[in-house]
């Protein structure tokens, strides 16, 4: 008599308990969440959606709704490290 243990996706049932702004990947047995690209956090809680969504008005405002999160990020992040400065707008 031989037995088979089957993997549960969590990811694919959703019954994963990663936060919505994280990617949730399966593994034999178990999974693991990581937060998106300018978030923070272990997967299961993740922050920095403020900065994003300030960057996301100023990219449609600019004409560059094509922009991804992570393109986003990474200007915001760029911005803060030489502290260059953006003009202010109502968001």
């Amino acid at each position: 008599m031989s037995f088979t243990c089957l993997d549960i996706d969590e990811c694919g049932t959703n019954t994963d308990n990663c936060h919505v702004d994280a990617n949730c990947t399966n593994t034999k047995g178990s999974f693991y969440c990581t937060c998106h690209t300018g978030y923070s956090g272990d997967g299961v809680l993740c922050e920095g959606k403020i900065i994003l969504q300030f960057m996301k008005k100023a990219n449609s405002r600019m004409g560059h709704s094509n922009w991804s999160d992570a393109e986003l990020a990474n200007i915001a992040f760029l911005c803060l490290v030489t502290k260059l400065q953006v003009a202010p707008f109502a968001i």
